[in-house]
């Protein structure tokens, strides 16, 4: 359960902080029929973003694997994968950016899509 709860509060976070800037709650799931998927999907046409979220302190290469499959195929359209902005939110303190995934501390979420 632990990790279904920190999802929820996460994408709570992100949700109220964009309502509270007065922009949409334009969010959603993303999986496909090979089983794909990552928490978060933003069709933003100026900042496509792909988020995952994990309840680990310490994050592994394999956290960001969803986001980078995602990627590929999602950026099989107009965009090349590299043009979708990919965020990976953990449980740790640390913000830091590894193999062009943003690796984004719980209690940073809320500034994720904010424009903060």
């Amino acid at each position: 359960m632990r990790g279904a709860v920190f999802e929820n509060l996460v994408v709570a976070e992100i949700l109220k902080s964009r309502m509270h800037r007065g922009m949409k709650s334009d969010l959603c799931f993303y999986r496909d029929q090979s089983g794909r998927e990552v928490d978060v999907l933003v069709d933003d046409p100026l900042e496509p973003t792909l988020i995952e979220i994990k309840s680990t302190r310490t994050v592994v290469p394999e956290s960001a694997r969803s986001l980078e499959e995602v990627a590929r195929v999602v950026g099989k359209g107009e965009l090349a994968p590299q043009a979708l902005r990919r965020v990976l939110v953990y449980a740790g303190d640390e913000s830091r950016e590894v193999g062009g995934v943003e690796h984004v501390p719980w209690h940073g979420a809320s500034r994720i899509l904010a424009g903060a």
